[in-house]
Parts: structure tokens; C-alpha cells; sequence
């Protein structure tokens, strides 16, 4: 009974002791530690044979490093334009740098948070098919499908966001098919909670749990019509409260704390070093990347189809479910397919780049949307052939088929660099380690790797070296002396930036200038100081070549700032 019955009839809701017990089996070896083994292998590979790391995760590696082990650790220090929970589950990872250095200066540790994400997800998939009545073996490909998945692969090994969001939506499907199933108010607090989880991720959740509190809300409304308009209203509203709460808490518990701590309730939208102003800089790239208007639609629904070409059939799937009586089909169909129609938004309205991991969700769509096909129709044995349940069984193969058919279309996709745009480069560092070459790494991490060495050869006390880490991070994680840089998330670092000698500051580092480091706090407060020093600093060093896009120079203050 759920908390709608409470509400409607004033009857005692009698709660059972529940234990949760872990056992490993099977299931959890197929489903969990084997795709974890394999992710981290693949991660291994891609950092630490070839290399290659994400600029994106490794700064969310920052951000939870500065909470530890910066001059001024704090809490706050995780900063507000990016959501916090990558960070939070990095940071019990950190202190063993002490052991193993690349957790924080190749960002290891990103990756291992990311291939644990991805392998709580795909277990979570298998479970949820399980639970739905599906059979074992049918539950085994599925599962095995979706973390072979070649998109699922790199997120889970690449330490990007996308892997414990995906985590946290499918879980929230679990919870919500499970209350669908049961009507158990346990599943609809868990329900909330994952969607929390999935905000404190990534913005996007904001649609799918808008999704499923409506969901929630209409399923209950629904169910308690017999009793009159006033009482399922009631009910509705009281489940729909269970399920958001959580949510709503999360959102207003993080807006708030931004709001108190650095003035605005949504940094990603107003910071310099947030969202729209990244993508605001970025528009004409984005713009001939992904076309505009008709052009932009064209190609979000490429994006969609290299992923899961058996989406072509959710259309299809909806009417049938709903004429079958499998309505849970429509709990993964509204949860991602809200993300995805979030995606979409964004982009074609300037407040996205377009990426194809934006749409990601449509991996784990597809593969649900075709478990639930798979299931028998409500009301037939499994033994019962007939052509009135053909149309279900066409449906449920075709959608397997498109699951399984994904897997060498999102490799070929993933691999062609329109499409593929952050993609192409990562599987060709895989597949061709000797002449793989990425900007991204062997300049960026290059340049920054030398920089560090420098500064730490000349024995600075703390506080010595002003960089903004939003652009610098590369440098500050792979120094052995982080604390001697006065860095963009210390409470100080505006008024030593605006008066650096008067806080004993002895050094500048500035970046070239070009593309995202234009925005650095530096260059905006002394203009021309990459170029002159502009009258306040004296060259020391250089770090790449003069013109180089992620070329660094070390300035010592020569005198005080006016």
C-alpha cells in the first residue's frame, strides 16, 4: 500500500523491518565485476599506456583536490559551475596519491569512479529486466549488449560525467518500475533519491525527474478515480511529494549553497567559466559543426540513431505496450527520452555544443524498451502462439535486433569525426597507440608537465604562484607542491589577483590567450600580460612555443601593482 492509500482512506500503514542482504553470485560477477574489469583495463590503456586524458574529468579531479590539498582547503573549494557529486565520490580516492601519484596527476581517479558508475548501471540494468519478468538468458544479452556498447565503454573508462548519470536514471527506473509493479512507498523514496543522486550529476535530470514525478503523479491520479476527483488529487500529490522531495531538496540545498558562497544560485549560467559562456565562445564552431535550424534537427537525430538505431521503433513499442498492458514500458520511454528531448533543446537553442554523449541515454532507452518488448503479452502463456500476439513478438525481435545492430553502427559512428567529434580521437589512440596523436595531450598535459617541474625546482613557499586553475588545473595536479599556488578556488585569490605582491605573491602564470584560456582571470585583470608582462612582471620562463594554443609563461612581479 503507499502512502495514496494513506492519504485517500486515513487507514495504518504498517511498515516491515527490511534487510538488505549483498550476495555475490553470478549475476553480480556477469553484471558488475566483469564490465568493471574491463573498463578499467580500457582506462588503463587510454591514460596510462597512450596517454590520453580528458580535460573535462581530469578538472572535476581538481575540483575535489582542492577540497584536500590545496593552500586553502575547504569544502566550497569544489566550486559551483559543475555539479558536485563526480567530485564528492573522487575524494576518497585522493589521499593515496601518497601511494599512487597518477590518481591526481594523470586524473586516474576519475576513471575509477567513472567504471565503477558504469558497472553499478549495468547491473542495474540487468536487475531491472530481471524483476520485470524477463527471462535469464534473454536478460543476460541484453545486459551484455549494452556494456559492450561501444559509447557505454569509453564513458565508463574516460572518467566523464555521463557514467554515474546513467547510473543514477536507470536506478531511478528500477525504483519507479518496481512502485509501478508493487505500489510500495519504499520504492517511491528511492525513486527520489536517485533522482537526486542524478541532479547533484548533471543538469539534465531536471527533465527526467520532472518526468517521472509526473509519471507518479498521473499513475496514482489514475488508480483513485473511483474515489472521487478530491481524493485522487490527494493521493497523487502525496506520492508525487515522496518521489520529488528528494530532488527538490538537492536543488534547492545546491542553489542555495552557490547563492551564499558566490553570489548566484546557477554558476553554470553565469560564471565566465560556466556553460553559456563557454558555449557563447564557442558558437560559430558549434554552429558549423552541427548546422542550425532544420540542419541542427537533422543532426541530433543522427546522433540518436548511431547510438541505438532500434529507437526507430519506440513509436511503435508505446502503442503496443499500452494495448498489451505493459504501461511501465512508459517509464524509460518518459525518463530518457526527456533527457535526449533536454539534448535537444539545448542545442538548438544555443546552450549546448552538441556532443554526442549528449545523447547517451538513448543506449540504455534502447536496450530497456526492448526488454520490456520481450516480455509476453499480459494474459498470454509463454507456451501460446497465435497471430494475435504476432505483432508483439515482431516487436520485441526487431527491437533486439536494433539493440544488438547498435553495437558495430555506434563504433563506425563514434569513429567518423563529424559525428564523433570528442570520439574519434580517444578510439584511435586505442586502436593505433603508435601514431595516435592528440592535441589535447600531448601539448596541453605536455607543456603544463613542464611547467610544474619548473616552478617546483625552485623551492617556493606557499602562496608563491598566482594561476587560475579553471584554465591551469594540469599544472597544479601534476605539481609535488600544489600549495605553492595561489589558485582560483582560494578565498583570497580575487584580491591577490587585483593586488598579487601586497599578498606575497612572487609569480605570475599566465596562458597564451587563445580559444577557452582567453577567459583566465589574469589575462582579464592585466591585458597583454601573456604578451609584455604588461609593465608589472618580468619574463622567467616559457612553456610551449610562443603562438601555442596551450603555451605557458611564468612572470615574476617586478614591482607592486598600482
Amino acid at each position: 500500500m503507499s502512502l495514496s492509500d494513506v492519504a485517500s482512506r486515513g487507514v495504518k500503514l504498517a511498515v516491515p523491518s527490511v534487510r538488505v542482504r549483498w550476495r555475490p553470485g553470478t549475476g553480480s560477477l556477469v553484471a558488475f565485476w566483469l564490465p568493471l574489469a574491463l573498463y578499467l583495463a580500457v582506462a588503463w590503456l587510454l591514460v596510462l599506456t597512450d596517454g590520453y586524458i580528458v580535460g573535462d574529468a581530469w578538472s572535476r579531479v581538481g575540483n575535489a583536490s582542492y577540497v584536500l590539498f590545496s593552500r586553502d582547503p575547504h569544502l566550497a573549494a569544489i566550486g559551483f559551475v559543475w555539479n558536485p557529486l563526480p567530485s564528492l565520490a573522487m575524494l576518497p580516492l585522493l589521499p593515496l596519491k601518497a601511494i599512487w601519484p597518477p590518481l591526481v596527476s594523470a586524473g586516474f581517479a576519475a576513471n575509477i569512479v567513472s567504471a565503477l558508475f558504469m558497472a553499478g548501471a549495468v547491473r542495474v540494468v540487468s536487475k531491472t529486466l530481471v524483476e520485470a519478468g524477463l527471462g535469464a538468458r534473454m536478460t543476460g544479452l541484453l545486459a551484455l549488449a549494452f556494456a559492450l556498447h561501444p559509447m557505454i565503454v569509453l564513458y565508463a573508462a574516460n572518467g566523464m560525467s555521463e557514467a554515474p548519470f546513467l547510473f543514477f536514471l536507470v536506478l531511478a527506473i528500477q525504483k519507479l518500475l518496481a512502485w509501478w509493479r508493487t505500489a510500495e512507498t519504499i520504492q517511491l523514496a528511492s525513486l527520489g533519491l536517485a533522482l537526486a543522486g542524478a541532479y547533484l550529476t548533471r543538469y539534465e535530470a531536471v527533465a527526467a525527474s520532472l518526468a517521472a514525478i509526473g509519471l507518479v503523479a498521473g499513475r496514482t491520479f489514475v488508480q483513485h478515480r473511483s474515489q472521487g476527483a478530491a481524493a485522487a488529487r490527494l493521493a497523487a500529490a502525496s506520492d508525487a511529494l515522496i518521489a520529488g522531495a528528494p530532488f527538490l531538496a538537492a536543488f534547492a540545498a545546491w542553489a542555495l549553497a552557490s547563492w551564499i558562497i558566490v553570489g548566484s544560485p546557477f554558476d553554470t549560467f553565469t560564471s565566465i567559466y560556466g556553460n553559456t559562456s563557454q558555449t557563447t565562445l564557442s558558437a560559430d564552431y558549434i554552429r558549423a559543426a552541427t548546422g542550425t535550424g532544420f540542419a541542427a534537427v537533422a543532426y541530433l537525430v543522427v546522433q540518436v540513431l548511431v547510438l541505438a538505431p532500434g529507437l526507430v521503433l519506440v513509436g511503435p513499442a508505446v502503442i503496443l505496450a499500452l494495448a498489451r498492458g505493459r504501461t511501465g514500458a512508459l517509464v524509460p520511454i518518459a525518463l530518457l527520452g526527456s533527457v535526449l528531448a533536454f539534448a535537444a533543446w539545448a542545442l538548438l537553442t544555443g546552450k549546448s555544443f552538441g556532443w554526442l554523449r549528449f545523447s547517451i541515454a538513448a543506449v540504455p532507452l534502447a536496450t530497456l524498451v526492448a526488454g520490456l518488448l520481450l516480455l509476453p503479452p499480459r494474459g498470454r502463456p509463454r507456451a501460446v502462439r497465435s497471430n494475435r500476439f504476432l505483432a508483439w513478438d515482431v516487436a520485441g525481435g526487431a527491437a533486439l535486433a536494433g539493440v544488438l545492430l547498435a553495437l558495430p553502427v555506434a563504433f563506425l559512428g563514434m569513429t567518423d569525426p563529424l559525428v564523433g567529434r570528442e570520439e574519434a580521437s580517444p578510439i584511435s589512440a586505442l586502436m593505433h597507440p603508435a601514431t595516435a596523436h592528440s592535441i589535447e595531450t600531448t601539448e596541453a598535459v605536455s607543456y603544463a608537465s613542464n611547467a610544474a617541474r619548473f616552478i617546483d625546482q625552485l623551492g617556493l613557499p606557499d602562496g608563491s604562484v598566482v594561476v587560475d586553475v579553471a584554465i591551469g588545473f594540469p599544472i597544479v595536479l601534476q605539481s609535488e607542491h600544489p600549495r605553492e599556488f595561489v589558485i582560483t578556488t582560494d578565498r583570497d585569490f580575487a584580491r591577490t589577483v587585483a593586488d598579487p605582491t601586497a599578498f606575497g605573491a612572487r609569480f605570475l602564470l599566465v596562458p597564451s590567450g587563445q580559444g577557452y584560456s582567453g577567459l583566465d582571470a589574469l589575462s582579464r585583470a592585466y591585458p597583454g600580460l601573456y604578451a609584455t608582462g604588461a609593465g608589472i612582471g618580468e619574463f622567467v620562463a616559457q612553456f610551449g612555443p610562443s603562438d601555442g594554443a596551450y603555451s605557458w609563461r611564468l612572470y615574476a612581479l617586478s614591482a607592486p601593482v598600482a
